[in-house]
């Protein structure tokens, strides 16, 4: 293993000086000298046994490879103080048509011409829409509802559709871009999935659109949930990979085909779809709504809210919608840390924090009158120590703040909340001072690496699991030619 010789020599320096001085007279600071220069020495081979083991496990670093895994995507919510009151509930359910029937005529249902006509009276191709209304989330129904992809406009890229309900931990990943819809070109041929007959110009112009259906049940009654489209591939110039796109934030609109009067009655509009299918019930008088969706998030956006329409359908309810005024994005990354207690582990599971920043925007109105959002103004950082794996004191700072010294702790999951400032999300501005031992006052100050650079921290989405000990981090799924 290659030796440090500059820090090494700088010891024996000390060390030299020390011996050819007052030998038979004790001097504290000279000891404290001796002791300083041996602790530098130490950091410093640790720092090049780290990165010559790295290297002897790993293969030699891409010089290209960063080391931010994190996909920058963040989480769009309520300002707490807006946010209603649900039954918390454990978990829910989802079922899918064509996994209950093996009879292709049951796993689909065919929409009447007459619906698919009022939705185009409604969001109408490249006409501005946003005087439908206005930007909404929604409260869950105690009773199960229906989901189905009911057309797509003209639209690039690709994106998925989640549901997100307070209450389930995880956001619901509803449907998939080109999934279970399918149309007829013209009258007399047969049916063809969208993708197949024209991934441009997807249901624009067919004869007759069918789809399959998805029942959700199980979900908390009453508890705040919104619709998003996730971007999963980019359309150029229009919007850009890993963007949320929510109802709450002006890119969904909703038209009630049929909804209960204060009675139970059905109060049904033109085009009210006939036949709806359930699975496992028979729907007799269901709630009827569309929702559409904008998939352009620049200039280029021509509003018309029908590059996605989707159909919600349910007995006796709905999700009931309600305007947002106000919501939050908060965008959060995981930072995993080596520090040097053992320079062969790379579990990277010595320090995890995780570090946030919420921003927050207002609904306003242009000179229109159409609903326009403020511009997003911060709210506050935060700071939270998930992990501790390592036995060397360390000293955290975030941005501009320094979380002071602490104690190392082998697997303990303390979960403090920090309040921090400066944090820059682009730079990763974070760094940790690691010391040699309690009582000593030399340490190694790690940054984040530079790209092409031996990693001591790593960067993660929030949901990224952090290694148990001494099992090495999951390189495979970040990058696989590296852990080979």
């Amino acid at each position: 293993m290659k030796m440090n010789i500059k820090m090494m020599a700088a010891a024996m320096a000390v060390l030299g000086a020390v011996s050819c001085s007052k030998s038979d007279v004790f001097d504290p600071g000279q000891a404290e000298e001796i002791k300083k220069a041996q602790e530098e020495a130490k950091i410093e081979q640790s720092k090049t046994d780290y990165e010559a083991n790295f290297v002897e496990k790993y293969g030699e670093v891409d010089p290209n490879q960063s080391w931010d895994f994190s996909t920058g995507t963040p989480t769009i919510s309520l300002p707490s103080s807006s946010a209603k009151a649900g039954t918390r509930a454990g978990g829910y359910e989802r079922t899918n048509s064509g996994d209950v029937y093996s009879d292709e005529k049951d796993q689909y249902y065919e929409f009447p011409a007459a619906t698919i006509n009022k939705m185009k009276e409604v969001f109408v191709e490249g006409r501005d829409n946003r005087d439908l209304g206005t930007s909404f989330a929604m409260t869950a129904p105690k009773n199960a509802f229906y989901i189905m992809p009911m057309y797509m406009g003209q639209s690039a890229g690709n994106f998925d559709l989640y549901m997100h309900v307070e209450g389930i931990a995880e956001d619901i990943k509803v449907w998939s871009k080109w999934d279970d819809l399918q149309v007829k070109p013209n009258a007399n041929s047969t049916w063809k999935n969208v993708k197949d007959h024209n991934s441009g110009s997807n249901c624009v112009g067919v004869a007759a659109i069918r789809s399959k259906y998805y029942k959700f049940s199980g979900l908390p009654e009453n508890a705040v949930m919104h619709f998003y489209l996730k971007i999963t591939e980019t359309a150029s110039g229009y919007n850009e990979k890993n963007q949320i796109l929510t109802s709450m934030s002006g890119y969904m609109r909703s038209f009630d085909f049929a909804k209960k009067d204060k009675d139970g009655n059905i109060v049904g509009k033109e085009g009210l779809p006939t036949g709806l299918k359930g699975i496992d019930e028979e729907l007799e008088n269901p709630e009827v709504m569309i929702i559409g969706v904008e998939d352009a998030t620049t200039s280029k956006s021509d509003h018309d809210f029908n590059d996605v329409v989707f159909m919600i359908y349910g007995e006796p309810y709905v999700p009931q919608t309600f305007k947002v005024e106000e919501f939050e994005t908060t965008y959060s990354k995981r930072y995993m840390i080596e520090d040097l207690g053992s320079t062969d582990d790379f579990d990277f599971n010595d320090i995890v924090v995780d570090v946030q920043e919420t921003f927050t925007q207002k609904r306003t109105t242009d000179e229109q009158g159409l609903e326009t959002w403020s511009d997003p103004v911060l709210k506050g950082q935060k700071a939270f120590l998930r992990h501790r794996g390592g036995i060397l004191p360390f000293e955290l700072t975030i941005g501009s703040t320094n979380l002071g010294k602490m104690d190392g702790v082998l697997s303990d999951d303390p979960n403090t909340e920090f309040t921090v400032t400066g944090w820059n999300r682009n730079s990763n501005n974070i760094s940790i001072k690691v010391y040699q031992g309690t009582d000593s006052q030399t340490a190694t100050e790690v940054n984040f690496p530079k790209t092409g650079a031996i990693p001591m921290i790593i960067a993660t989405d929030t949901n990224v699991a952090w290694s148990a000990e001494r099992v090495e981090f999951n390189w495979k799924e970040f990058m696989p030619t590296q852990a080979e």
